[in-house]
């Protein structure tokens, strides 16, 4: 299983003190646009960029400035694939701190990104580089906001000329020499282009997780039984002139106010440093309840980056998720990303690392409204092998339990209850895949789509996992991690559903699915409690009848309830659709 990544940057604009020279690219003429090369892979400034491997969503619109590495892939290129966009000579003679900040997408293969800074009339070039430590098939956040410090040279100059190069190619010799590499790459867009002085205090808190997304994994969801503690994690930046030394206060709540408050103290931040929090003491939630967390600084020069608000944790009876709801639809569709490559297996996975051991019994999955009825589909939990050697996902996968599924018209757009034939325990502290497999198609247009959220840095801690023919050799299916997404593939560990039999006589429950009123003959007039619960097992209603009755849960809106009858003889459960 190879692992991808995805780098974390600000998106909150860095005020600048004061502004020496900026660029919206509304005026191409401000730039000059060139390739040490001497060839044609050059800039192009447009405001329609469309490139497969996606778009800058600028907060400012209009032009943007983009290099398609990709799109000079041709034989003549392979090689000598570079380009710069250089800016005039400036006089920042009377700024004794300088910075370049501007917005931008990277979607990096084996390229490299740079700010050049020159103060000899282009003559020579000092290099500065931006998104150092990515990897192959990282991309930044889209979009980000990138903030390069060149005080070291060209604080208190006359002649400043600054120019972004984009290198396809695993060196940088300082700016005189850009023709060795590896070949084309994917690309990097930019807007919004501004060179000044940084305010001397401003440190920026850029994002935060309200669990370990380094070396555990963050859910959207838990179970009462699985909780644990809430080990918050935040990233600052410091966008000021000078070094700082800040307290940064972590804030977790629930329904009912406040319920923990930790400060970290002290922590020093260099100029144009990002840095990492992780919290030395956690929350355990103590109840079924939504926990919200915020982090927070001492107001300084910019305020409006001094709070954050990290995505939400809710503690419920029986679910265990990653995502957010359907936000979205996440899915490929092999007929149209690759032809001779149709009818391969596809699935889609999130992982899920119990603290304790329990039973699970199923799994509830979304399925987006684009996949193909018809599908044959199989829904499997997959051990990974603690002991196995290679990635930090370990193969080999062991199958542990799964069951076939074939897509209905009612199963799309909305949550179904996938059931195991009989219940399987994860192992506190192991690691286990809940997939959905597109099995072979036959005709070749068969899409898999899974609703699912990726607005809150949801896979950040790299549990969405693809399988599919992604490695160099076609036809060899592999497993790759980190999607920017989390599909909606939910663990249910709800005991109802292992319901084998049903012991209470003369109990029907229909129509179902259902539009909205269920009915629930007795046909033995005994006396029976009835309740009806959501997925998460959040009850929803009671009542005691001694004949038939009916429920109405269209107000409750569209999905599967459990319906269960009870009293002294026994007990008639049932899974409910409500379209």
């Amino acid at each position: 299983i190879h692992s991808q990544k995805e780098t974390v940057n600000t998106v909150a604009p860095v005020q600048m003190k004061a502004t020496i020279w900026e660029s919206d690219f509304t005026n191409p003429g401000d730039w000059t646009i060139g390739n040490s090369s001497l060839n044609n892979a050059d800039w192009l400034i447009t405001n329609a960029p469309t490139y497969w491997w996606g778009d800058l969503a600028s907060t400012s619109g209009g032009n943007q400035a983009v290099f398609d590495s990709d799109g000079f892939a041709t034989a003549a290129n392979q090689i000598e694939n570079s380009g710069f966009i250089e800016t005039p000579s400036m006089d920042c003679s009377t700024f004794p701190s300088v910075a370049v900040t501007f917005e931008q997408f990277f979607y990096k293969w084996t390229g490299r990104t740079f700010v050049e800074v020159s103060v000899d009339g282009g003559l020579s070039w000092t290099d500065f580089e931006v998104n150092a430590g990515m990897g192959n098939n990282d991309e930044t956040v889209n979009p980000s906001q990138a903030t390069v410090d060149i005080t070291s040279v060209a604080g208190s100059q006359a002649d400043v000329k600054v120019r972004l190069l984009y290198l396809s190619n695993a060196i940088s010799d300082g700016g005189t020499d850009h023709t060795a590499g590896d070949g084309w790459d994917y690309g990097w867009i930019v807007d919004d282009v501004v060179i000044g002085t940084l305010p001397d205090n401003d440190i920026a808190l850029i994002k935060g997780w309200h669990g370990d997304v380094y070396t555990d994994f963050e859910y959207s969801m838990l179970p009462t039984s699985q909780v644990k503690p809430m080990v918050p994690g935040v990233i600052i930046q410091n966008q000021g002139g000078l070094q700082q030394t800040v307290d940064v206060t972590c804030t977790i709540s629930d329904g009912s106010g406040v319920v923990n408050t930790t400060v970290e103290s002290g922590f020093v931040s260099a100029v144009g440093a990002t840095d990492t929090i992780w919290f030395t003491t956690g929350y355990t939630p103590g109840a079924n309840d939504t926990y919200s967390v915020n982090f927070s600084i001492p107001t300084d020069l910019e305020p409006s980056d001094d709070s954050y608000d990290a995505s939400t944790l809710e503690v419920n009876p029986f679910i265990m998720a990653h995502d957010y709801g359907a936000e979205g639809a996440y899915g490929w569709n092999p007929a149209a990303a690759d032809p001779s490559n149709a009818q391969a297996s596809h699935a889609w996975g999130t992982i899920y690392s119990p603290t304790v051991d329990q039973d699970l019994y199923g799994a509830n999955i979304t399925l987006a409204n684009n996949t193909s009825t018809g599908l044959y589909l199989y829904v499997s939990v997959k051990l990974i092998d603690p002991n196995g050697v290679g990635e930090w996902i370990q193969d080999p996968l062991q199958d542990i339990t799964g069951i076939d599924w074939t897509v209905a018209a009612s199963d799309l757009g909305s949550e179904t209850t996938i059931v195991f034939p009989s219940p399987v325990t994860l192992i506190g502290g192991n690691s286990y895949i809940l997939e959905v497999l597109k099995v072979d198609g036959t005709s070749g247009t068969e899409a898999l789509y899974l609703s699912g959220s990726a607005s809150l840095g949801e896979d950040d801690d790299f549990a969405t996992v693809g399988y599919g023919d992604y490695g160099a050799t076609p036809g060899a299916p592999t497993y790759w991690s980190s999607w920017g997404f989390a599909p909606m593939i939910r663990a249910n560990f709800d005991p109802s559903l292992s319901v084998a039999e049903n012991t209470l006589e003369g109990i029907s429950i229909y129509p179902n699915p259902s539009e909205g009123v269920i009915k629930i003959t007795n046909a033995n007039n005994t006396e029976n409690e009835i309740a009806v619960y959501d997925i998460t097992g959040k009850v929803i209603t009671t009542k005691t009848v001694s004949n038939d009755t009916t429920i109405d849960l269209s107000s409750n809106g569209t999905g599967v309830y459990i319906v269960k009858v009870s009293n002294n003889s026994g007990s008639h459960v049932e899974r409910v659709v409500i379209k």
